[in-house]
This record gives C-alpha cells, structure tokens and sequence, in this order.
C-alpha cells in the first residue's frame, strides 16, 4: 500500500511539475522591445498590442514594452537596434521592413521576432525558411510580391513598357522581379533613394520629369512607407500609375497597392512572442507566412490619371476607395 501511494504521489507530482512552473513563471513581468521603422503615428504598434492583450499579456501587470522608433532613418534603426541589445530585454521585436534583423539588432542570444527579412541570397527559391539561430517571424516575401505586383500593373497598363521601380538603396536582389519583367516584356528601370531620404526624394521627382516612364512600382521598405505621403505626392505630380506595397499608401491617395495585410503580419509577430514567453525555442518556431494579402485600389486616383480599371480587377479587389 505504501508503495503504491509513494508511486501515486511521484505521478501527481509529475502531472504538478508544469503547473508548478507556470505559477513561478506567473509572477515574472517580461520585458520585450519593439523597434519600428516609422513612427507611432505612421505605423502604430496597436494591433500587436491588441493580439498580445489577448493572449493574455498586459502592460503594467505581466509585460513592459520598451518602444523605439527610428522615424524612417536608416541610421538612426541601427543605432536604435544597438541600444535595445543593450537593455538586457528577455525578447526583440524589429517592425521594419526590409530590414536585416541580424544586422538591425546585434545579438546572437536575445530571442527576435520580425517581419525584416527575405530568402537569404543564395538560397533556392522553393527551400524552406528555418530560423536563423535567435530570429524568427514572418517573411514577407519581398521578391514574390513583387513579381504580382508587376503583374497586376500591367493588368492595369498592358501597353506600358517602361516601369521605373522606386527603391531603397541595398534593398532586396531583384532577381523574381526582372524575370517577371522579362516575361511580360517590361523594361525596368531602378531609381534609388539613399541617405538623407528628403534629398534623395527631390532628387527623383527630378530624374521622374527628365525621363519618360509609363508606370511605377514602389518596392517595401520602412523609409519608402515613413515618408508615404511624399512618396505618393511625387508620383502624382509625376503622372505615374504606381502599384505600392501595401495600403497605407492607397490611402494616402495613391492608385492601387498588392501585399500582405500589415495588421495581420502585427498579429502573427504577436502570436510568435506569446509562445515564446511561453517557453518554446526559437529553433521550434517556423519562419511564417503572411496569412492575409489585400488589393486596394483608389478609384478617384484612377479618374484622375485618365485610367479604366479592368472589371475582372475591380471583382478581385479587397476595397475600393471612392
């Protein structure tokens, strides 16, 4: 009888042992970063907020959130990635895109989840993405996109044939997209922006007025999206039909965006650092994909540029904005 009760307890104290750990666990206040290329306003953190809210993380009670915002400086997301390393978080959170996470925040130890990276260069097209020894999150798949985005352009322009693609200098290989060029038989030119941004702008509008282009395509990066509003400015006093990545640039009154839904991809980064505050490895966390992709068009840019969107088009599309 002994026995049998001795064994008993070791099974009851097995079957304790995790809720044990939990209520240890249950007192700790975790302390993340969350490192945006934009600004508070421009690109809010509130739907990452909201998805840890509930999953049962709250600030104040079990979570401290330290927040940086790099204003869509490149420099300054560097520097500001140097100095969440140096606060000694439990977790990172890099929302940038385009970014190099590994290079944006440089720790070998501090879990990272982010929406900043593509395939490696070098990598084959179709291998799986695994974590990259501390990072994980959602890759954006800055390559493909960009292939679709082309398409639909040309959905919209099928005589155009000279697209200038507005860009981030160092930004993605721009491999998926010339083939995609090639295919539909578009001549891509690459017009580039580098530091400081302002300068860099001016400074396209200007080559935008010298050369004649039948249409744009905006690649993502966290500079490009800060700096949206003069980004679409620029292109209207152009006369450019642009696609963007996503729909904050429709919004502000550009002509129609294709890309994953930013709101989701805040949810889904959400959803990785709940489990790993919850103690899975980083290692055991597959690199996701967006789950949700969304086409906006603006129809009153559309009049305005002289253009018909095509039916088939209009059907497809997530929103229409009037």
């Amino acid at each position: 009888m002994k026995r049998r009760a001795f064994l008993s307890g070791i099974a009851l104290g097995v079957v304790a042992m995790p809720r044990v750990a939990e209520a240890q666990q249950a007192g700790k206040v975790w302390r993340i970063g969350y490192l945006g290329g934009g600004s508070a306003t421009t690109t809010p953190a509130e739907p990452f907020v909201q998805e840890l809210r509930r999953l049962g993380w709250n600030e104040g009670q079990n979570l401290t959130i330290q927040y940086r915002w790099a204003e869509g400086g490149a420099d300054r997301l560097y520097d500001l990635g140097r100095e969440m390393v140096g606060l000694n978080l439990d977790l990172i959170v890099v929302s940038a895109p385009s970014a190099s996470a590994s290079l944006v925040v440089p720790t070998r130890t501090t879990p990272v989840v982010t929406s900043t990276f593509d395939r490696p260069l070098g990598a084959e097209r179709d291998s799986p993405l695994r974590p990259l020894q501390n990072v994980t999150g959602v890759n954006i798949m800055a390559g493909e996109l960009m292939a679709k985005q082309l398409q639909l352009l040309h959905d919209v322009l099928p005589r155009a044939r000279r697209v200038v693609v507005f860009r981030r200098k160092g930004n993605y290989s721009f491999g998926h997209v010339q083939e995609a060029a090639t295919t539909l038989g578009l001549r891509l030119v690459r017009v580039e922006i580098g530091v400081p941004e302002i300068d860099e702008l001016a400074a396209a509008e200007k080559q935008f007025a010298r050369e004649k282009f039948d249409a744009a395509l905006v690649e993502s990066h966290h500079a490009l999206l800060h700096y949206r509003q003069l980004v679409v400015d620029i292109l209207a006093r152009s006369r450019l039909p642009t696609i963007f990545p996503s729909r904050d640039y429709v919004e502000a009154g550009g002509l129609m965006s294709y890309g994953p839904s930013t709101v989701e991809i805040q949810r889904q980064m959400a959803r990785l650092v709940d489990r790993l505050l919850r103690g899975t490895k980083v290692a055991d966390l597959p690199i996701e994909q967006p789950t949700k992709f969304e086409l906006t068009i603006n129809l009153r840019t559309a009049k305005a540029l002289g253009l018909t969107i095509p039916q088939p088009l209009l059907l497809r599309a997530d929103e229409l904005v009037q």
